[in-house]
């Protein structure tokens, strides 16, 4: 359970055999293929084209996926999830390879696309001059006839209703041979048609700008606005009836989509092998390849290809000081979905400690802390397995539903131990149902409400455990590497305050402990030699009397503070979020209690808001010690030793997001 070793293969080879080689490779997924155009000049490379057949051919079938999927229904948010893979014959992928016709479905689908595109803008365009025209629909003059004249202007506008009676009055006043009529009237606006002589053109137009006219532009055309709307209905219904055709057109290329996915995927791995050719060195007659491979794989590797081409050249080397190398995590398959945690946090660097053997039981148990219902426990449980069971995911979605099976069984032992069941349902049951509290009662060891301080202290005590686990490694990283001078004068220092500060705060402050002269004297000269272990440190590695001084105090006051009191105080957490849970839980047992005594409805309201109510406390308390699980983790446990920065190993692999080849 550590970090897998990784060594660097180089491979140097005829380019005869290159594609082979790649090939090989492929199949085997076991190398990650270096660029080495990072590394060597251009000499060594050949001139890349602008674009392949392959990835012209896999843009058209990513569009037609595109396209296509534009037009299907959406499925459940599972379900897009968990897309089940289709699979398939090599026999079944050869005719799929020879028989479809992508560039005629390509065309036929752009096709289609650009209809769809001028039906829209014809559709957007008829439905904004509709808009324009229904409040003039009782005009009857013809729209072709609102047009100047050699001596007037023809106007159609709007006026807004509140300035309507003084703009009237004003164009009276000013122009005798000003005319205007009033189409329609709303509960904000007049729309009028006006007319007036040009040469009063510089009289008109302030009036109509004071009194906020705003002048409409209508279509010219030779139909009144009733009778142009008439030709709009109808033209929107043809766009209309085009679009439904066009859509029936789509639905008959919908039987096309299990062909594309797997055209998608074949075209995939193509560009993916095209891609690694241009990672790889070449001269005129041979190739070169750098990558990195994990140890245990060296051997099969290097023997199948000197066997299957002799005159190839293949180097194994352990990785040079200061080079990236990537990561992969070897964990037993019980602790391989705590990955997931590590994951998110990020890969530890290549030849560090992997944390996740080390936060597994922590985090099972952290988990189920926050919960403490056996309730709650077996019904992550049932969704664990139905999840396992029913959904097709990959190897992460999988590792993460295992995770929440781990969840549920410490809470289920957790709830066991402290009464715990969807709150205190049990309690509440008949006097038929004796045997159950009966057995509730011969498993609990205490009640988290009524001896809230006991969970407490064990929140806390879980905590130290973990905050002194994770010091230890540290230790034993130093002793490993050979550290000394951290080793004696930092990481046992800290370790030791923190084992002897809680004894005398336990003696002296709590009077938990009986003071009893041998357990004073070790946590007192523990705690004395740690003290001045750190002095020594910070006094021999800082320069300047006050600096030193300084550094003496603080590097002391971070030990005793953070390391030992802050970080293992942020364990309490687990008890505030474990007794809110079960308090929720009872709460609800309680309210429909009440409800249920409602008559006539009463016992049907509790029957159908009891589950939901116990799935939203099970959603949110869960999903708050999750998150709360994971920052322990993170910010107290990882803090203590783990060195990021590592990368993923990402090997040179087939990689199918929708089929399987058989």
């Amino acid at each position: 359970m550590a970090i897998s070793e990784i060594r660097k293969i180089q491979i140097i080879g005829h380019n005869s055999i290159r594609e082979k080689v790649l090939a090989l490779l492929h199949k085997w997924g076991v190398v990650e293929i270096n660029d080495l155009r990072k590394e060597l000049t251009q000499d060594y490379f050949r001139e890349r084209k602008e674009e392949s057949v392959v990835e012209d051919r896999l843009g058209k079938v990513r569009y037609l996926l595109e396209f296509l999927a534009s037009f299907q229904e959406k499925s459940a948010f599972l379900e897009g999830l968990t897309q089940e893979k289709l699979i398939l014959q090599r026999a079944e992928l050869d005719n799929i390879l020879d028989t479809f016709k992508l560039d005629e479905v390509y065309s036929q689908c752009k096709h289609i696309e650009e209809e769809f595109r001028e039906s829209e803008v014809a559709r957007k365009r008829l439905t904004e001059e509709k808009t324009v025209l229904i409040p003039w629909r009782d005009l009857l003059l013809n729209l072709s006839d609102l047009v100047d004249t050699e001596k007037t202007r023809v106007v159609p506008g709007i006026v807004p209703l509140k300035n309507y009676k003084k703009f009237s009055q004003e164009l009276e006043k000013s122009s005798s041979a000003s005319y205007w009529c009033e189409v329609k009237r709303d509960k904000t606006s007049v729309y009028m048609v006006l007319i007036f002589l040009k040469e009063e053109n510089d009289i008109i137009v302030p009036i109509l700008k004071k009194y906020e006219f705003y002048e409409t532009l209508l279509p010219q055309v030779n139909l009144s606005p009733e009778e142009f709307l008439v030709q709009i209905e109808r033209e929107i219904e043809e766009a209309e009836n085009k679009e439904e055709k066009l859509n029936r057109e789509v639905s008959s290329l919908l039987r096309y989509k299990p062909q594309l996915m797997v055209l998608h995927d074949y075209y995939y791995n193509l560009q993916k092998k095209e891609e690694a050719g241009d990672f790889l060195g070449h001269t005129s007659g041979s190739f070169f390849l750098s990558g990195w491979i994990q140890e245990n794989r060296v051997g099969r590797v290097k023997k199948t290809l000197e066997e299957k081409y002799p005159e190839i050249e293949i180097t194994v080397s352990p990785p040079r000081k200061g080079e990236k190398v990537p990561v992969v995590l070897e964990n037993s398959r019980a602790v391989q979905p705590f990955e997931v945690v590590t994951d998110l946090f990020g890969r530890p660097e290549y030849g560090s400690i992997d944390p996740t053997p080390y936060l597994a039981p922590f985090f099972a148990l952290f988990f189920g802390l926050c919960l403490t219902d056996a309730g709650y426990g077996i019904v992550l449980v049932l969704l664990s397995w139905l999840g396992l069971k029913k959904l097709k995911m990959g190897l992460g979605g999988k590792r993460f539903f295992r995770l929440i099976g781990y969840g549920g069984l410490a809470s289920i032992f957790w709830g066991a131990i402290t009464g715990g069941w969807f709150g205190n349902i049990i309690d509440r049951l008949p006097e038929s149902f004796n045997f159950l509290k009966s057995v509730k009662g011969a498993v609990v060891a205490f009640d988290p409400v009524e001896n809230s301080l006991l969970f407490l202290i064990l929140a806390v005590a879980l905590g130290f455990i973990q905050v002194w686990t994770g010091v230890t490694i540290r230790l034993l990283r130093e002793i490993k590497d050979k550290d000394w001078h951290n080793t004696f004068f930092r990481e046992m220092p800290a370790l030791g305050i923190q084992v002897s500060l809680p004894l005398l705060i336990g003696i002296y402050l709590f009077k938990i402990l009986p003071p009893i002269p041998v357990l004073v004297i070790i946590s007192g000269g523990l705690f004395s030699l740690s003290s001045l272990a750190i002095f020594y440190n910070q006094w021999t590695t800082n320069k300047g009397v006050l600096f030193k001084l300084f550094w003496c105090w603080f590097g002391w006051y971070g030990v005793v503070t953070g390391n030992s009191l802050a970080d293992v105080l942020s364990y309490l957490r687990l008890f505030a979020l474990g007794l809110t849970t079960g308090l929720l839980a009872s709460a609800i047992n309680e309210i429909f209690s009440l409800v249920s005594g409602i008559p006539y409805v009463g016992l049907l309201l509790a029957i159908i808001l009891f589950l939901p109510a116990h799935l939203f406390n099970l959603a949110m308390n869960a999903f708050g010690g999750y998150v709360h699980t994971s920052r322990l983790q993170y910010l107290e446990f990882f803090m203590k030793f783990f060195q990021g920065g590592g990368e993923v190993f990402k090997p040179f692999a087939e990689e199918r997001r929708y089929t399987v080849i058989r």
